[in-house]
């Protein structure tokens, strides 16, 4: 497993039962390469998991909002899973996450 770290704006939070899913957005500045060519601006949005227990989720509810800026270290896996199947994507095992300035 890789290890993974995002600074990005929360977009949204999901308590599940079993889990918490933290939506980051982090964005990518375009800019113009020396042919002329514009490379537009490019959000990329990670689904992070982080385990579900109560002090957990006392913790998401009281210290984390949408849009807030956090900074999110973690396990990258090269796989995604929805609905029980494995699709194209990335899972990103939340290890900590933290307020950024």
């Amino acid at each position: 497993m890789a290890d993974f770290q995002v600074l990005g704006h929360i977009s949204a939070i999901k308590y599940l039962p079993e889990c918490i899913l933290i939506f980051v957005d982090e964005t990518k500045n375009g800019y113009r390469k020396q042919d002329g060519t514009i490379v537009e601006d490019k959000v990329f949005n990670w689904k992070c998991i982080f385990s579900g227990n109560e002090k957990k989720r006392n913790y998401i509810t009281k210290f984390f909002n949408r849009g807030m800026l956090v900074q999110v270290k973690g396990e990258l896996l090269p796989y995604a899973k929805e609905n029980n199947t494995y699709v194209d994507g990335y899972t990103v095992l939340v290890q900590a996450i933290n307020r950024a300035s």
